[in-house]
């Protein structure tokens, strides 16, 4: 998954969606770019190392500092077609899987899977605004024959990776 953002203050309406999750997985493969307004754009890498496959993956992002998510990249398993979906909730996304409760679907897009172990640039518009010191629950999933490849995390909650402005969980 990549995930662009930039710094800046806005504020935000969610509603809740009619959706159902199935085949989650709880550990966060995720390539994050970030902009920030007053900094030069950076990365920030979770893994591609794959080892299991679902039909998404379910992650949480910490701000430290104001951010608007700008896209992501996703490690889709194999070489084929299908819609993806992101979603997003404020505070956490574990938790909330049985329930559509609180989530937003913010958009969807067809996407050509790269194959294992390359990253699979997401090709909707992303523009999702998290406020310094929140927590948002992320969901990305696929419709169709693709799998999204994963790797086991310690533990759901711990910081996978992190940057002077964001953390992964």
């Amino acid at each position: 998954i990549h995930l662009d953002y930039t710094a800046k203050d806005t504020n935000l309406s969610h509603q809740g969606v009619n959706m159902s999750f199935s085949k989650l997985s709880f550990a966060p493969l995720l390539i994050l770019s970030l902009w920030s307004s007053v900094a030069q754009a950076n990365s920030l890498t979770t893994t591609f190392a794959a080892g299991n496959g679902q039909d998404g993956n379910i992650f949480d992002i910490v701000a430290i500092n104001d951010v608007t998510i700008n896209g992501f990249d996703i490690h889709i398993g194999g070489t084929c077609s299908g819609t993806v979906e992101i979603w997003y909730r404020p505070g956490s996304g574990y938790g909330h899987i049985s329930s559509s409760s609180g989530w937003t679907l913010h958009s969807s897009a067809t996407v050509g899977g790269a194959g294992q172990g390359v990253p699979t640039s997401y090709p909707g518009t992303v523009s999702i605004q998290i406020p310094a010191g929140q927590r948002y629950g992320f969901y990305i999933t696929g419709t169709g024959p693709c799998d999204f490849d994963y790797t086991n995390g310690s533990n759901v909650g711990n910081v996978y990776t992190s940057d002077s402005n964001i953390s992964i969980l």
